[in-house]
């Protein structure tokens, strides 16, 4: 199992990290053991205050530490339950041979597994499972054509599926366990509409801001060197203000802008420039090798990429690591958490009222 591990390892590029019986991190402390019990931990938790202690008889105070003490005191889905984070993670119980992996509530961190010859493999990366023996490295038709023929938001209409036939991915916020051959999923966190808010706007809209509020603190007090995505929309400018206010300090930000003014967003950007908010830094992107630059991707992510928004991340992406930062905070995800994007209404829409749901379809379009 170790050797396969750092097979796997070295396949993505990191042939230095910690491995332990068949386990294997970048950052040895996230690896810990407790008893029978032994957990990776890919990510970051922002709540480690809603954690207990770690174990005395457990070397690390990391944040693997004290999440395995409290899947010991808990279970693996009430523990799990108690996480303002994002985050991949593997737990192996040596006692009955269950593997468990969880992904966060937005799948933030990828996770995909795969049955080999000898046992189950798992990993961040498709890539680093298609070295393993007994996993195929011929693609999933069904997920490609997802890819091609749907909307960019439709491609993990099944989240289980991945872009290769024998490799699965873990759901966002989800437990997969693995025993004995088979598998079953299990979901540990749901995103569902509240009670309507009471109190005035005014009282809303300050309950509101103290939130967001600190959920950058919390991020910020992570983040190694982070620089900020910015569109001249309410949630990326949002944040940076919140950012400015919380340090006191114009934080960097970075913007994709174009000669072209269909898509270009220059103007609304400079109202937070001008306002004094940030150090700007603007990357223009016009006239890239488009074919050679959606090879790199798709090679990069193994899988294929198909929307231009993804293009213009990953040229930001570029840049950002060229720059020396570590970080990077934005505002992507703000429609779907505030509205939903407008995309996706009819299907939903449409999935309601031929499933005879017609009670939550008129509360969806009331709302």
């Amino acid at each position: 199992a170790n050797s396969y591990a750092r097979v796997m390892l070295a396949t993505i590029g990191d042939p230095k990290a910690s491995v332990a019986r068949g386990l294997a991190t970048s950052k040895s402390d996230q690896l810990v053991q407790l008893g029978r019990l032994r957990l990776v931990l890919d990510g970051t938790i922002y709540n480690p205050e809603d954690l207990p202690e770690p174990d005395r008889r457990l070397s690390s105070s990391s944040d693997a530490a004290r999440l395995l003490t409290a899947v010991e005191q808990f279970g693996l889905v009430e523990a799990l339950a108690k996480i303002n984070g994002d985050f991949a993670l593997a737990l192996l119980d040596d006692g009955s041979g269950a593997l468990s992996l969880a992904r966060d509530r937005f799948g933030i961190r990828p996770l995909y597994h795969a049955a080999t010859g000898s046992g189950i493999a798992f990993a961040s990366r498709p890539r680093a499972l298609l070295c393993i023996p007994g996993v195929s490295r011929s693609p999933d038709s069904r997920f490609l054509m997802a890819s091609a023929a749907t909307h960019h938001r439709f491609i993990d209409q099944d989240p289980t599926r991945s872009p290769f036939m024998d490799i699965a991915q873990v759901p966002a916020g989800f437990v997969v366990t693995l025993t004995n051959g088979t598998v079953s999923r299990h979901r540990f966190a749901d995103i569902k509409a509240g009670q309507t808010p009471s109190g005035t706007p005014n009282d809303q809209a300050e309950a509101y801001l103290h939130l967001l509020e600190d959920a950058v603190k919390r991020r910020l007090r992570h983040a190694s060197k982070p620089i900020f995505t910015l569109s001249g929309g309410l949630d990326s400018s949002t944040i940076v203000a919140l950012v400015n206010r919380i340090t006191g300090e114009r934080p960097v930000a970075i913007s994709s802008v174009h000669r072209d003014k269909t898509y270009d967003e220059r103007k609304e950007i400079m109202d937070v420039v001008n306002a004094n908010l940030v150090d700007w830094h603007p990357v223009e992107i016009d006239d890239p090798d488009l074919f050679a630059l959606i090879s790199k991707m798709s090679g990069f992510h193994d899988q294929p990429i198909p929307t231009v928004t993804w293009m213009s991340h990953y040229l930001l992406g570029e840049r950002i690591a060229e720059m020396g930062f570590g970080s990077v905070f934005g505002g992507l995800g703000g429609d779907e958490q505030h509205a939903g994007e407008y995309d996706y209404f009819f299907y939903f829409f449409a999935d309601l009222k031929s499933s005879g749901r017609t009670d939550l379809l008129e509360e969806e379009i009331a709302a």
